[in-house]
């Protein structure tokens, strides 16, 4: 069905039902925020950066080109990068040139930015000197028992930029994208979800700070109330600044009533999702590959891809009712 294509569902510690072929890879879209978003939480452990630390701290050419960024590129902080509240504009480049304005005064709006995530990329590589595919690979996904070749590995592989330049000032270090570009299969994205309920444990070994897994659930409460703008995003992601926490969503306004509250998400275009449930031991996956053509009004799976959580509900409730004691 449209719903449950590559569809896995864990119960820690067990595969309880999956659907079609767990090991086919697909685009992960926007789920590259939240999958390539382990990074963060790497130099967040590491005390490599801090949220309230700004990009230009770390990246000297932080936000600019264009010139016309470079007042507002001064204040914005990587929490605000990482929450959609840097006032980047959504569009990014084009490989060639960087080009996203920012729009707004950091930290004064929400706007779903994928310029703004992409900036995140950079800094980070900047700060491990590495390019992040390789570094995610070392240090998570071999660690998950996946193979994460940049170039060619079976279950994760991290493209090639398309939005924005692959290399810096000159440089020959490859940069990588987060607002989209990595490509997993249901395996991967499952074990990733697993790795987030087990509060960044797997088999014994600290992956990622039980303090990080909390940050990505937790909305920062400087954002709540802020507009989301522009209109039609205000229409489109109803809830955003009090739901979205650090690079992965969360249900904690109850958006969907018959879903647990600690429910928190990876989601992209596609319905592509690594759904996990603390409070059922579960952890759900859909790996649904490419969305269709846009439909009327908010559509499951189509290209009108928004962050309107009604679209999730038929597909979470059912299992949420069957896993309930």
């Amino acid at each position: 069905s449209t719903l449950f294509p590559y569809t896995t569902l864990f119960r820690s510690p067990y595969s309880v039902h999956f659907w079609g072929d767990i090991d086919v890879r697909k685009e992960m879209k926007s789920v590259t925020k939240s999958m390539g978003g382990t990074v963060l939480g790497l130099a967040l452990d590491e005390s490599k950066v801090t949220l309230s630390g700004k990009g230009i701290d770390y990246m000297p050419t932080f936000g600019t080109p264009p010139a016309d960024n470079a007042a507002n590129a001064q204040l914005i902080t990587l929490a605000q990068l990482a929450t959609h509240t840097s006032g980047f504009e959504k569009p990014d480049g084009d490989a060639t040139a960087l080009t996203a304005i920012i729009q707004a005064t950091p930290g004064t709006q929400w706007t779903y930015s994928d310029a703004g995530l992409n900036w995140l990329a950079d800094v980070l590589t900047t700060v491990y000197q590495q390019d992040l595919a390789s570094l995610a690979n070392q240090r998570v996904w071999s660690v998950l028992g996946l193979s994460g070749d940049a170039a060619n590995g079976d279950d994760v592989r991290w493209r090639i930029n398309i939005q924005r330049p692959p290399t810096r000032d000159g440089g020959t270090l490859q940069h990588r994208e987060l607002a989209s570009g990595i490509f997993a299969n249901a395996n991967a994205m499952a074990r990733v979800g697993l790795l987030f309920l087990r509060k960044g444990m797997w088999n014994g070994t600290r992956v990622l700070s039980e303090d990080f897994i909390t940050r990505v659930r937790t909305a920062l409460p400087e954002n709540a109330g802020l507009p989301v703008v522009p209109e039609r995003q205000s229409e489109r992601f109803p809830n955003a600044p009090t739901d979205y926490g650090v690079l992965w969503w969360t249900n904690k306004s109850k958006t969907m009533p018959n879903v647990p509250e600690d429910t928190f998400w990876a989601w992209g275009l596609g319905e592509e999702l690594i759904v996990v449930i603390p409070s059922l031991d579960l952890v759900i996956v859909r790996n649904g590959g490419q969305a269709t053509a846009s439909g009327a009004g908010r559509t499951w799976n189509d290209r009108d891809w928004d962050g309107d959580v009604e679209v999730l509900a038929p597909f979470l409730d059912p299992i949420v009712a069957a896993t309930t004691p």
